[in-house]
């Protein structure tokens, strides 16, 4: 009987070892980054670049969600970094999911007013992820800020917060637009709370 308590203890204590090394900890930056660059590869992306489609930046989103909670003693740098990314998922997400529709959500290359809720209602997730874009810089810049050399060992400079910036501007600058023709030409045929076509129109 005693031998078996002893096998017990022992199984229990090597599952233990096993479960306690298979979970990596985050104790380091350059850890931290390692770990998120092997994450973007698998989605053929980079620390500066966002996936394509709403299925990989949803998975992609996931697995760093994993990363942070394995960084509970990761230094601040990683952290901060480590939110600026998956805010910058966030607005990757809501922005491709903005065009859906493809072309049919712009009034880039024509429109009908059949297009006006889909226009409208791009322009309003365009918006927001344009918003969201700019809190993700205010971190980027904090992190610049606080942590140059960190930020310096990833190519991260003042020029990607100029950059991106300027993208986050055009894409809300564009939603806007895309809103104003859509509703100028064709507001009259809809219930602009509802987006519903009145009646004498359908």
């Amino acid at each position: 009987m005693k031998n078996r308590t002893k096998i017990n203890y022992c199984l229990t204590l090597l599952v233990l070892l096993l479960v306690v090394g298979c979970s990596t900890e985050i104790i380091s930056f350059n850890g931290g980054i390692n770990q998120v660059d092997k994450i973007s590869k698998k989605y053929s992306v980079d620390l500066k670049t966002m996936p394509g489609t709403i299925e990989n930046a949803v998975l992609m989103r996931n697995e760093l969600k994993e990363v942070i909670e394995m960084s509970v003693n990761a230094p601040e740098s990683f952290k901060l970094f480590s939110d600026y990314n998956m805010k910058s998922l966030e607005a990757n997400i809501i922005h491709l999911k903005a065009w859906e529709q493809g072309v049919k959500a712009s009034t880039r290359e024509g429109f009908g007013c059949k297009s006006l809720p889909v226009i409208v209602n791009s322009s309003i997730l365009r918006n927001i992820s344009a918003q969201k874009g700019y809190e993700t810089l205010e971190i980027l810049q904090e992190f610049i800020d606080k942590y140059p050399k960190e930020a310096a060992s990833i190519n991260i400079t003042q020029r990607d917060v100029v950059f991106s910036n300027l993208y986050y501007y055009e894409v809300e600058l564009e939603a806007g637009k895309d809103r104003g023709v859509i509703e100028h030409f064709c507001g009259h045929k809809y219930d602009l709370k509802t987006l519903e076509m009145k009646d004498e129109y359908k």
